[in-house]
């Protein structure tokens, strides 16, 4: 789990993280822990974790292609066996370690908990999934929006799909599958599954073509 910005700024020197899982592929009954399942307290989250009961009380959401959850700061989550996502987020390393199923390195050491801080930031309420209005921006759908990013997904289907770009912020374009090309200020830049690139903030239409699904990203 991750602190929000004023915890991590007193206690790391850095900034929060707030962060968004896009699930590009995922193998039959693979899944995703985030968040509780239910409200609970300080006290019961800490015996758990001592009892190793802390799962009982944790959404597992079995995952499929182009499954979407955002996850804020002071939410528990943990990628599960099988998952092949895509991840925006805040750029920080700050990261509380809560449980870790008592695994150990080939020297048997188990990795640090950060048991103490967790508890600090931890959301204790019921994780409800982020719910946005099945709003479409020109020739994409908005999967997430927040005070750090917003993502928008574009189906690129043997088509010329025009994206607006700005001189307000630069973007970043992961193409998620398929192949395709992007086409900006008279340059064209292939893509195939798995590529990324950066826009520079600037004021444009690009062009995207081929047969692809392109994730946008922007501050």
């Amino acid at each position: 789990m991750h602190p929000n910005d004023d915890y991590a700024l007193e206690n790391e020197n850095e900034y929060g993280k707030n962060e968004m899982w896009y699930v590009i592929d995922a193998k039959e009954g693979a899944g995703l822990y985030v968040g509780f399942n239910r409200d609970v307290s300080k006290e019961e989250v800490r015996t758990r974790i001592e009892n190793d009961t802390i799962l009982e009380v944790l959404n597992f959401y079995e995952t499929k292609p182009g499954d979407v959850y955002y996850i804020p700061a002071g939410t528990v989550h943990a990628i599960g066996a099988g998952n092949f996502i895509c991840e925006i987020q805040q750029s920080s390393n700050a990261t509380y370690r809560l449980y870790d199923y008592h695994r150990k390195d080939k020297y048997g050491n188990t990795r640090e908990l950060h048991i103490d801080k967790s508890l600090d930031v931890l959301n204790f309420q019921k994780y409800v999934p982020q719910q946005l209005d099945s709003e479409k921006l020109s020739a994409g759908t908005l999967i997430t929006r927040c005070k750090y990013f917003e993502s928008v997904v574009y189906d690129v289907n043997n088509r010329e799909v025009r994206i607006p770009v700005d001189a307000g912020k630069f973007s970043s374009f992961v193409c998620m599958k398929g192949t395709g090309s992007l086409h900006f200020l008279g340059n064209t830049m292939d893509l195939k599954a798995g590529d990324c690139i950066f826009v520079p903030a600037m004021d444009g239409i690009l062009t995207a073509e081929g047969d692809m699904t392109l994730l946008m990203s922007h501050v």
